[in-house]
């Protein structure tokens, strides 16, 4: 015990010695922390997405606007049909589709109530849940400055729809990107797989397999009969 006392002793001095290992020990991990604290975030940023807004009214222009000046979202196109909705989503240029059914303000001025309809690609789940909630937390925000001097509340509600993987299981995504990783390896270690040009077949069959069976017109992995999860807007974004 006495030789340990001596040795930290000596370490101890000879780290106070040297500034070079004083910076290591004490800056860096303070460096380190700001650094992380800033850049590990799972705060979803600047996602694309895209509005088909069938009523064109003030209120509409409202809410298209407040989410346009959102740090979450990024507007990058007016889409004017499902079937543009289905192009864009296809392409992979948006996440989110945010539709105004029509005669959005007269409903809600009316009837006090009206509803909006949120289509997200959830073949990633946790992002798709995260725009949705940033999204009607926006709508909600709007929904309570129109309550503020009124008796009658006002509601608007949102319909949430999630394409290709309504379950939100993250399985489907990560069970073939599993499968390629594993017949990746397996074959990159087989010099006659290579030679037989087999390289990477199976796991390209399991996934073409899979989305044969849910939809083949959708270009990601899987897409579940969308055209009852777009109800009551009864569109079909896969024919």
């Amino acid at each position: 015990m006495k030789q340990f006392l001596i040795f930290v002793k000596i370490e101890w001095f000879h780290i106070w010695r040297d500034r070079r290992t004083l910076f290591i020990l004490i800056c860096m991990p303070i460096v380190q922390i700001i650094l992380y604290g800033f850049a590990l975030t799972n705060e979803v940023k600047n996602s694309n997405v895209a509005i088909f807004d069938q009523s064109r009214d003030v209120s509409t222009m409202q809410i298209s606007n407040e989410i346009a000046a959102s740090r979450y979202f990024n507007l990058v196109k007016n889409v004017y049909s499902y079937n543009d909705i289905a192009a864009t989503f296809r392409k992979g240029k948006i996440r989110m589709a945010i539709v105004f059914p029509q005669n959005f303000r007269y409903d809600l001025l009316h009837s006090n109530h009206a509803q909006i309809q949120l289509i997200a690609d959830a073949s990633d789940p946790n992002t798709a849940n995260t725009l949705t909630s940033y999204a009607s937390v926006i709508i909600n925000d709007y929904q309570q400055s129109l309550n503020q001097n009124d008796d009658l509340p006002y509601t608007i509600n949102t319909q949430v729809r999630m394409l290709y993987n309504p379950e939100l299981k993250g399985a489907y995504g990560f069970v073939p990107g599993v499968m390629a990783l594993v017949h990746y390896d397996d074959f990159n270690f087989n010099s006659e797989g290579k030679r037989n040009g087999h390289h990477g077949s199976f796991a390209c069959f399991a996934v073409k397999t899979i989305q044969h069976r849910y939809c083949q017109n959708s270009p990601l992995s899987f897409c579940f009969a969308p055209e009852y999860y777009l109800y009551p807007f009864t569109k079909c974004l896969c024919a």
